[in-house]
């Protein structure tokens, strides 16, 4: 619960959040923080806004500690910028079990421009956060693989990848502002026209048996043991992918 929600008192809500923050709560320092960051109910303060999230990342919140990874990498003021503050905040905050600070770090050496592009670094990052059963990194994973950027060449694996995604539950996926759940599934689609039978079968059998914290569906398809495929999987491949005998 946020005591600084619309329809609380706001003077009373600032009251017992500044009251449990000098009792070092972090709940009270994460929402007060947030409140200041972008000027919810209070005069925007990012110098405030970073001071509560420095106290409540010491005291080990993940949150605020990919907060203030974010506040040194994209805020305002150009001259509070420090990419080598960023990159150690996101990587205590991967290390505490976020796995919005793995997909952060992807994002950081895949897509952002604020440190040297590295798609290797950024692989292993989504990896993490896609073995923890994030959807957004598992698509970003296969956009990967199907592009062989940082990692060899795998549309089986791309494809596994992005069928996980649509089996994930919905409410499991953040979507962007402006991205609609379909888009979420058309690199799984596009996939589909290119790949054999066979390769879809496999695929398939990959997202359907694999379960949060298990390897990600690409350690068995390249190099490592086949997948095992259902029986009607089996009979759907071959009726395709084999030539006809004729009658």
């Amino acid at each position: 619960m946020s005591y600084l929600e619309p329809d609380h008192d706001f003077d009373a809500g600032k009251m017992w959040l500044e009251k449990a923050i000098a009792q070092g709560n972090i709940e009270a320092e994460n929402q007060m923080a947030w409140s200041y960051e972008f000027g919810m109910n209070v005069e925007k303060d990012e110098s405030r806004a970073r001071e509560l999230y420095y106290r409540a990342a010491e005291q080990g919140s993940p949150l605020a500690q990919l907060a203030l990874a974010a506040m040194y990498g994209f805020k305002d003021d150009p001259s509070d910028h420090d990419k080598e503050e960023m990159v150690k905040w996101a990587q205590i905050a991967a290390n505490n079990g976020s796995f919005f600070a793995d997909e952060f770090l992807g994002d950081l050496y895949a897509r952002r421009g604020l440190v040297k592009r590295d798609y290797a670094r950024a692989a292993t990052w989504y990896e993490r956060a896609a073995r923890l059963g994030q959807p957004d990194s598992q698509q970003k994973l296969g956009q990967m693989y199907e592009q062989g950027q940082g990692v060899k060449k795998d549309l089986v694996a791309a494809y596994a990848l992005y069928k996980a995604v649509s089996l994930a539950p919905r409410f499991t996926i953040v979507y962007m502002p402006g991205q609609a759940p379909a888009d979420m599934d058309a690199d799984r689609k596009r996939l589909v026209r290119r790949l054999s039978k066979l390769q879809l079968a496999k695929g398939d059998a990959l997202a359907s048996t694999w379960k949060v914290g298990m390897d990600i569906p690409i350690r068995s398809c390249d190099g490592g043991e086949e997948p095992k495929l259902t029986r009607e999987q089996q009979i759907e491949a071959r009726g395709v992918d084999s030539p006809r005998r004729k009658p």
